[in-house]
């Protein structure tokens, strides 16, 4: 399903054909029936979530406590440390969230408008992406450069 979506978008072109794209992504995005794709980013955002909290938390209560009471001999529990030990999961979820960022980031802020002020709205950052996402070229650079 989404291997069709993906070949029948892209080449669109701006306008008409973009929004047929991204209705289209939104509707396999939402689908009520479910669809691998739906299935694949929850797992993988549970993933990160779980990884961006571990790692926030091993920050507030390992990592700098330690270095505050190390001169005086004092060190976090062993039982904290490990559970908020960092994976080999939790790196590679980390890692790829950030080259995506590091990939899909300055093109958002281009389409949002980069001399904008103000923070942009939460729409206008969901049709930046969606705009992105229906453009194969963008798809394809983010997908090379997750790649590697």
């Amino acid at each position: 399903q989404f291997r069709e979506a993906t070949a029948a978008t892209a080449t669109v072109d701006r306008g008409a054909g973009q929004a047929e794209a991204t209705r289209e992504l939104a509707g396999l995005l939402i689908d009520p029936e479910g669809s691998t794709l739906q299935d694949i980013l929850v797992e993988e955002s549970a993933r990160l979530g779980d990884a961006a909290v571990r790692q926030a938390l091993r920050t507030a209560l390992v990592d700098t406590p330690a270095s505050l009471v190390a001169p005086l001999g004092l060190k976090p529990p062993p039982a904290l440390e490990a559970l908020l030990a960092a994976t080999d999961e939790d790196e590679r979820a980390l890692a790829t969230a950030s080259e995506i960022a590091e990939l899909i980031g300055p093109r958002v802020r281009q389409e949002l408008g980069a001399a904008a002020s103000e923070p942009p709205l939460p729409t206008a950052v969901a049709e930046a992406v969606g705009s992105l996402l229906a453009d194969g070229g963008a798809r394809g650079d983010m997908w090379r450069g997750v790649q590697g």
